[in-house]
């Protein structure tokens, strides 16, 4: 389904430029640009991403986002905070581990819904979405190689934002 794909294999795509700075800034000692990102980031997502294209067309809300996808979001920005307090205003290998199982729980959890949409027929197969929309299906290794050109990509493109970053600042 549309809203899985949005919120896993898209959601990971365009958050890895944004993973690569603050991972970078990270082992580099720019604690400080790592957190600024990932926050500046979410609201930026929200409040202008949404907002223009609520601008240009209207978006609409499925009830099921908003019941299942806006309390964990809340949650994990509720949990970030109050890590951080725990820690002192700082986040440790544990709390690292504690965020990363949530997301890995979260996908899952998005699995398991769409697969049981799929079974209960709520959802049309992937064949059917392809051809109604006239998408053009890449080989998988030309997609593989894709992939390993956008993270090298991705890596270099990282390691310049921090350098430029720290130097402006």
């Amino acid at each position: 389904p549309s809203i899985v794909i949005g919120l896993t294999i898209v959601a990971i795509g365009t958050s890895l430029p944004e993973a690569a700075v603050s991972i970078t800034a990270s082992v580099t000692n720019n604690n400080a640009l790592a957190i600024s990102n990932v926050l500046g980031s979410n609201i930026f997502n929200l409040m202008v991403v949404i907002g223009v294209c609520a601008i240009l067309t209207p978006v609409a809300v499925q009830k099921d986002v908003v019941r299942r996808d806006l309390p964990f979001s809340v949650i994990c920005a509720l949990l970030l905070l109050v890590l951080g307090y725990m820690g002192s205003m700082s986040l440790g290998h544990v709390d690292g581990i504690i965020l990363l199982l949530l997301y890995i729980a979260f996908l899952g959890f998005m699995i398991y819904t769409a697969m049981k949409a799929r079974k209960a027929g709520n959802e049309n197969s992937s064949e059917v979405v392809a051809e109604a929309e006239e998408i053009k299906i890449m080989s998988v290794p030309k997609s593989i190689l894709f992939i390993v050109i956008g993270a090298v990509g991705i890596m270099i493109g990282g390691d310049v934002v921090v350098d430029s970053a720290v130097n402006i600042a």
